[in-house]
Formats: C-alpha cells, structure tokens, sequence
C-alpha cells in the first residue's frame, strides 16, 4: 500500500475544466440569488486572484463585471469595473455608495442599465429619465426627494420595452413599458383622469398593480368623461387611499375576471360618510359575490380589516392574494362592524360556508354586543359549515365572563344548522377550558344542538396555554362536564397532537 501510494506512475492525472464549463461555475457563484452586491463583488475578485487561467476566463466576463459596477464608490475602482463591462448591462442596487460620479454615469448613460434601483438616501433627479431609450432595463425601484414629488405627466417618456417590474415612489413620469407585468406607484399628488386611464391602458400585459394615494376623485376631465380602464390581464389590484377615490376607481375598471385579487386599505386621515361606504361596497360587488370565495376571515386585532376568500387557498396573507382573495384593510377607529354589514349585502344569500373571527378586547370600535349582532346576520348564519374564534384579551380589565365572551362563541343554538365544526382558539378556548361557566354553556350548547337534530361534529381547541396535559386544564372547570364534551363532539386538540408527535399539518387533517 505504502509503495503504491509513493509511486508517482500510480497517481490519477488531474483533470482540467474547459474554459466553458468554468464560466458556468463562476456564473453560478456570482449570481447566487442569495449574495448581496459586496458579497457578490468579493467573491468575483477571488476568482480572478486564484491562477492565471481563471483570471483570464473571469476578466472576459463582461456580464459578471456589469453585475457588480456598482460595488465601489471609489472613483478608481468605479471606473476599472466599468471598463472591464464593457458593453455589457449594469445593475444599479440599492446599496450603491452614489458617489458623484456614479450619479453622473446614471444620469448620462442610463441606456446602460438592466436594473435600476435607487434608494431614498440617494439624491437624484428622475426627470433627467424623460425621453431616454433604456433597452436593457428588466427592473426599476426608484424613490426621489422632496423636490421632484408628483406626476410630471409634461415630460416625454421613458422607453423600456423590457421593463417587468417598475416601483415610483412619490413621482411618476410617462414611461412606454408594454411588457410590464407589476407596477407599483405612490405619488404626493392624484393622477388627472385621463393621464392615469391612459397610462394603465398601455399596459396590456399587466398583472399586478399597487397605487397609493395617487387617485382622482373622479373620471371626468374638462367637463367629459374619459375611458374605461382596461387590464385584460391583471391578476392583482392593490389601492390605498380615501374612500371616494377607490370607489372611482373600481367604477371606472372593466371588469374581466371576478377572480382578481383585490386588496383595499381606508386611509386613517379621512372622514367616511355612509354613502361613500355603500357606494365601495358596489363597487366591490362582482368580486366579493364569485361564487369561489366562500369564506369570510373577520379581524380586530391591531386593524379592523376583513378578507373574502377561496376555502381551497393553502395559508394566509399573500397565500390568500396569491389565490385571489378580497381584503378590506381599515386603519380608522370607527365600528367595524358597520362596515361589514355593508359589505355583506353584496354576497349571495348561501355564498360564505367558512368563518375565522379574531378579536383582541374589542377595542376596534366595537363592542360584544356589535359583533353578536354581526353574527346573526344571516350569510354568517343560515349556511355555515365551519367556525374558528380567536380571542386574545391584553387589556387589564378584560375578564373570562360571560358577558364578554359567550356572545361570540356560541350564539343561539339552532341558528347555524349546518355548522359541523368549531374551533375555540387564544382566550376562547381558555373560556371554556379553565372556567367553570365556560365548560357548562358550552356542555348545553352542544346539548341544544344535538336535540335540534343539528349536532356539531367536531370541535377543535387551540388554547396557546402552557398546560403539559389537557386534563389538568378541565379539572380547572368541570371533569364531569367535560365528559359530558367529549360525549356530544369529537374533540381533537393541540395536547392530543404533542403526545402522539404529530405535526400541525396531522392536526389540521385530523
């Protein structure tokens, strides 16, 4: 053994990579999604610092150099990364150091770039973009100062016929974009009618868009009315602003399909009359009354907010945008639930057979009592199937009782005749798990719906609490109520899921 490993006859010739197959590899490494700009910098400067060959293959990658052009702010190093791009397109990140010659490089030779994102630290001038060619330019995140706020719509437009993604933050100027697939935009002044209906008009291929308050009033302009907005592709619409202007708004889209996700947000600086409310609340009628959404989640948590959605989306927040869900965010201190009484009025009769409920003490504006009454109305009523509650009490003066709580829990027993499920969750479970009033209101509920001939099938509890055994929880209330529970409804719990080592994903499909 010993001799072969001496024998130099004996040892495997080392193989050599052809030049192609190692540009691939520092392709690779350069462009980790990963990597941030001086990571990316640093590590292409190694390659060129290993040996000659790799050196000479690295240096010939125009691409590579263009990626990081941006890495340094000092003038020497700038202008060596940007002869060694060559011709090729230049990232410009966020994190650019925006020496005084990288802003004039930006300003002369924007043609240059695939990506283009300017933070608000840096100080620049976006109109010097109006009538520039940008062939290259893939991406652009572009916020400017005090000085060049709202929409120049006077300037001659920026051409980007590759252009993807484009954020403006408090300007805009015209731009020919007509592959843009996402645009996002918040302005200090609205749009006049006509500029943004244009604008958007020209977008054929747009699928998601964000404005923030940037919307007209209304869509008559020197005494006419203007054009229809048309986005035949559009998959996400996401407004903030007052209540008039997004009303205007949704008036003013042809509708192409129901299924568009649509994210509303009620700016806090505003007054709401009840007209405007109703006047929303139609215009959100063709897509909050698809027949796919069928559920309702309700939130008073931090915001009163509530979102319509498909009972086949796989998880919340951008799950739910992403599966076409109508949110309707509201920063205001106002009830709620006057809000939803509205907007309950555009939703067929038997549409919505799923509710989640979340409240933290009730502080949104409404009381108990405001949201009893919302949960009689009929489309949270006469056809639901599944009802989760969650209640988190943080205030001091909260308590467990009765009054508080069982309003919102339970309700009259035969007025959900198909419900087959409830989930008790934070505060609610706690209710009925550690105090003795909650166990037996619950144990007659259930009770009173076995009698009706509409029994509940299955109650889950998430009760969050820091109880190694279950038992010990109920022995808080009643043991002997608690049998009476589990004989009624098929209990399954979060304590059931840890001792028999399931995950949450078992629990849900338990």
């Amino acid at each position: 053994m010993r001799a072969e490993m001496e024998s130099p006859n004996l040892c495997s010739p080392v193989h050599h990579l052809d030049g192609d197959s190692l540009a691939e590899i520092f392709f690779w490494v350069v462009r980790d999604e990963g990597s941030k700009l001086l990571v990316k910098y640093k590590n292409l400067m190694r390659i060129t610092h290993v040996c000659r060959a790799w050196r000479a293959i690295a240096l010939n990658l125009a691409e590579l150099w263009g990626d990081v052009a941006f890495a340094s702010g000092n003038p020497h190093v700038f202008e060596t990364l940007l002869q060694r791009a060559g011709t090729a397109p230049i990232d410009l990140p966020f994190t650019i150091p925006a020496s005084e010659a990288q802003l004039e490089y930006i300003a002369r030779h924007s043609e240059r770039f695939r990506s283009m994102h300017i933070s608000r630290s840096v100080r620049w001038d976006p109109t010097s973009l109006a009538g520039k060619h940008m062939p290259y330019l893939e991406s652009a995140r572009l916020y400017a100062g005090p000085r060049y706020e709202g929409v120049r719509s006077e300037l001659d437009p920026v051409v980007m016929p590759r252009l993807r993604d484009l954020y403006m933050s408090l300007f805009c100027v015209p731009f020919a974009a007509p592959n843009l697939r996402k645009l996002r935009i918040t302005a200090a002044t609205p749009f006049a009618p006509r500029t943004l209906v244009q604008m958007l008009n020209a977008l054929p291929n747009l699928e998601h868009l964000r404005l923030r308050f940037c919307l007209p009033t209304s869509y008559v302009q020197d005494g006419e009315g203007v054009a229809l907005i048309n986005l035949p592709n559009i998959t996400c619409i996401d407004l903030k602003d007052l209540c008039t202007p997004m009303s205007a708004f949704l008036e003013q889209l042809r509708i192409k399909d129901p299924a568009c996700a649509v994210l509303l947000t009620l700016s806090r600086n505003f007054e709401r009359p009840p007209s405007e409310v109703q006047r929303l609340a139609r215009a959100l009628q063709p897509y909050l009354s698809a027949s796919f959404r069928d559920s309702i989640l309700m939130s008073s948590l931090r915001e009163s907010s509530i979102s319509v959605y498909s009972s086949n989306s796989h998880g919340f927040g951008e799950y739910m945008v992403r599966d076409g869900a109508v949110v309707i965010n509201s920063e205001t201190a106002e009830n709620p639930a006057s809000l939803h009484t509205v907007l309950f009025e555009q939703f067929h009769t038997s549409q919505i057979r799923h509710l989640c409920a979340y409240h933290a003490d009730f502080a949104a504006g409404a009381t108990p009592d405001d949201w009893a009454d919302l949960y009689r109305h009929p489309l949270l009523s006469d056809h639901l199937q599944t009802l989760k509650t969650y209640v988190g009490l943080t205030h001091p003066d909260a308590s467990l009782d009765r009054a508080t709580m069982l309003p919102l829990l339970l309700g009259e027993p035969i007025r959900r005749p198909e419900l087959r499920e409830m989930t008790l969750s934070g505060d609610a479970c706690s209710y009925v798990l550690t105090v003795a009033d909650g166990a037996s209101n619950l144990s007659r509920w259930l009770k009173e719906r076995i009698v009706s001939g509409h029994p509940l099938e299955r109650l889950r509890l998430e009760g969050e609490i820091a109880y190694e055994d279950r038992s010990a929880m109920e022995s808080l209330a009643e043991q002997e109520v608690w049998e009476r529970i589990r004989d009624a409804v098929d209990v399954i719990d979060e304590w059931t899921v840890r001792t028999k080592g399931l995950s949450m994903d078992d629990y849900e499909q338990l």
